[in-house]
């Protein structure tokens, strides 16, 4: 598996180290690199592109088997729905992580998670599993990738930028209510009042936030790609 930050903010802090972990979105993401570059080198150079593909598949196949032998409910822990931590080896979910070690490797496990299913090399029932994990021990809000932190009574921000992976696995999966949640709930509560200005991470309870490129796409790429889809052109 490849190791890596799984957050730039990361640079900041005093042990940075401490994030340069094997994440498994860095392996998926990685994967579907090669996999990308292997499609533009078939007429070009047939040899070439079996190559790629051939090592985009051996890195997928890798991370699959990796994150299957890390779903706690597969290691002897009764947890419903099955938990996957962002990394392999993963003792704790990432709340009792970030409660209880300091630092936390699982810190900002937004991030991870999105990418993970964004990168779309996980088998359907793999990714069903992500999600359902994602949702059930925080980190979504109002059908958003929430912006994780510690637990407190006010850590309930979205993710307006990067969470555009998620809501395209919702699609490819055919959640389509959860997709719709997330729809509105993104341009409702991520984008200020009267205008389409969109924020990095946004409140639910009004209030302003950090413009952010990103999250202004949010909204275009998905009404974009679903269109696309009733026009039977696919998701991608």
């Amino acid at each position: 598996m490849i190791a890596g930050w799984s957050e730039s903010d990361a640079c900041l802090a005093a042990q940075p180290t401490t994030w340069w972990q094997p994440y498994f979105a860095n392996s998926a993401f990685a994967a579907r690199g090669l996999k990308d570059i292997a499609r533009v080198w078939e007429s070009i150079d047939r040899a070439k592109a079996t190559e790629w593909a051939r090592r985009a598949k051996t890195l997928e196949d890798a991370t699959v088997e990796s994150i299957r032998k890390n779903v706690r409910s597969n290691m002897g822990n009764d947890m419903k729905p099955p938990y996957i931590g962002p990394l392999p080896g993963a003792k704790l979910t990432f709340r009792e992580s970030m409660a209880t070690e300091r630092p936390s490797p699982q810190q900002w496990p937004h991030r991870p998670y999105t990418e993970l299913v964004h990168a779309d090399i996980l088998p359907a029932d793999l990714a069903n599993m992500v999600i359902d994990c994602m949702r059930a021990y925080g980190a979504t809000t109002v059908g958003v990738v929430a912006n994780v932190g510690r637990a407190n009574p006010n850590g309930r921000a979205i993710l307006g930028f990067i969470s555009y992976g998620y809501a395209l696995q919702l699609l490819r999966l055919d959640r389509v209510e959860e997709f719709l949640l997330f729809l509105y709930s993104h341009r409702f509560h991520d984008h200020t009042p009267g205008s389409w200005t969109a924020g990095e991470v946004s409140g639910i309870n009004g209030g302003t936030a950090t413009f952010c490129i990103p999250a202004q796409q949010t909204i275009p790429l998905l009404v974009r790609l679903t269109a696309r889809q009733r026009a039977g052109a696919g998701y991608r």
